[in-house]
């Protein structure tokens, strides 16, 4: 009976440390396989460029001299570093993120495995890199992966304080996280981290004892002295700063639909009660193994010898943990207008961790049982088969996307081969993406009015001595152009959302497609 016991849970562990190691290494080598995505990861992108091109590393910009408020700066300071150490690059743009990812994976291991066994650990991990929101999120340059490691550090250190108050070091870990949501995102780490704490607070009056259980003055200096610095001297660079980053980030953005304060873009409408249908598809393939699982560890511990009233306790206490913390992504944005797909990310490590002490439980009794409870092989493909889909997605995504159209990539890596791109000008009409100005490292200039750009484009032909003229703009914007205008340039490549045209008679027409 031991032998089976052992050979079950080892095979478990085996599997999920196989599924952890593919899927990471898939993810790792895919990040520098595909262009920065128009608009999240192309901006975010070229605003840490910037930064590491001038060396300004208070005030993140949008474009040079344009100050970019929308969001704090640490996740612009992570590829900026590795811009610095690395070189610009989509693998170095994305890879401090993968990093990000690895730490919440490792604070997922810590609770799991402190809170039940290293088996629950392991297929906690394979679970959490292979659910979609966070495989995809970690490869890609935006600020939800470091206010994740905020909120995960957050709710891993509240648990630990809680239950292992000996380790002082949790108690101050807990305001380290939240100084790092709130260098990340800002105040809404209160809300993400304060909502599973205080409805799991709730009963048997937890909350009368949670001041004994945190260091709060000290910690509170603690988050104070990591990140009102930043705060003081952002707003002194940048008047103005606190007022729309505290109040229309975080009010206006989420309460009023269809937010026309926005400064970087339009905001996202969406039906108030949607971000339940976003968590449906970021939470796939688990959220189809998550009601089957406990169903089935339901019934196995209906038919099975009951557990002993503290241990029941004690799990009862730590799902209600896991479940209040899943859902309160989902809890507070409900009534929300302006939204992502990625705002469920905060509850994921808790779907992780919630699924693998479900499938523990099924492990532990198939062992005892032998073969009179349950399928081990079955048990396995609950692991297997969807652990497989997302670094498939993966592989899929990287060869469909290599030259997306989401991406003026393409056309800028033709635009830097041409002979005088050097002493040239290269124009966006009417509308330039983050992805040209990132990938012509600042050099593309948008121009909107189109009687500027005609006389733009009448002196390149009419002085030959001119600097040379380059555009980029989409096909319905060449068909506004007047035809003797057409006539004047020349095709050099045609991409999929934009095709690149000189007035420099020295190029041949060339119908190639990117």
């Amino acid at each position: 009976m031991m032998h089976s016991q052992k050979s079950l849970a080892l095979r478990m562990m085996q599997l999920s440390i196989m599924v952890v190691v593919v899927a990471l290494t898939v993810r790792l080598i895919s990040l520098g396989l595909y262009p920065l995505m128009d608009t999240t990861e192309a901006r975010y992108g070229e605003i840490a460029r910037i930064m590491a091109e001038t060396g300004n590393w208070i005030t993140p910009q949008f474009d040079y001299n344009v100050p970019f408020w929308g969001k704090p700066p640490l996740y612009t300071w992570l590829s900026a570093i590795s811009f610095k150490l690395f070189g610009v690059s989509e693998f170095s743009a994305r890879f401090p993120h993968f990093l990000t990812g690895m730490l919440v994976l490792a604070l997922v291991w810590k609770l799991a495995a402190d809170q039940g066994d290293r088996i629950r650990a392991a297929m906690a991990l394979a679970v959490l890199a292979t659910t979609v929101v966070f495989s995809i999120s970690i490869g890609a340059v935006m600020t939800d992966t470091v206010l994740l490691a905020g909120t995960t550090l957050t709710l891993v250190s509240f648990w630990q304080s809680w239950f292992r108050p000996g380790a002082a070091i949790w108690g101050y870990l807990f305001f380290v996280g939240l100084a790092i949501g709130l260098l990340a995102k800002g105040p809404i780490t209160f809300i993400l981290t304060g909502i599973p704490v205080f409805l799991w607070c709730l009963p048997e009056q937890r909350l009368l004892t949670i001041w004994s259980r945190l260091p709060w003055i000290k910690g509170t200096c603690l988050m104070l002295v990591i990140t009102v610095p930043w705060y003081v001297l952002a707003e002194r660079a940048s008047p103005g700063f606190l007022d729309y980053f505290i109040v229309g980030e975080h009010f206006r953005r989420f309460l009023v639909g269809g937010w026309e304060g926005d400064l970087y873009g339009s905001a996202h409408i969406q039906p108030k009660g949607m971000i339940w249908l976003l968590w449906l598809g970021a939470a796939l393939p688990w959220n189809i193994v998550l009601p089957l699982a406990w169903w089935k560890s339901r019934q196995m511990t209906d038919s099975h010898a009951s557990q002993c009233t503290e241990a029941a306790n004690q799990t009862r206490q730590w799902r209600l943990f896991l479940w209040c913390w899943m859902l309160s992504p989902m809890l507070f944005f409900t009534m929300a207008s302006n939204i992502l797909w990625t705002y469920v990310l905060p509850g994921i490590p808790a779907l992780a961790l919630l699924i693998a002490d479900y499938l523990g439980d099924m492990v532990n009794k198939m062992s005892a049982a032998g073969r009179t409870v349950g399928n081990p092989r079955k048990l396995r493909y609950w692991l297997a088969l969807p652990g497989s889909l997302v670094p498939l997605l993966i592989l899929v995504i990287c060869i469909t996307i290599k030259d997306h159209k989401n991406s003026a990539a393409g056309i800028l890596d033709v635009y830097r081969q041409q002979p005088d791109y050097s002493s040239s000008a290269l124009y966006f009409w009417p509308k330039r993406p983050f992805s040209g100005q990132f990938y012509s490292s600042g050099k593309a200039i948008e121009i909107r009015d189109e009687e500027a750009l005609l006389a733009i484009l009448d002196k390149a032909v009419t002085e030959p001595s001119s600097q040379p003229i380059y555009l980029a703009l989409k096909p319905k914007d060449y068909r506004r152009l007047p035809p003797g205008v057409q006539q004047q340039l020349r095709l050099i490549v045609e991409g999929r959302e934009r095709s690149l045209w000189t007035t420099n008679a020295i190029h041949p027409v060339n119908g190639a497609r990117i």
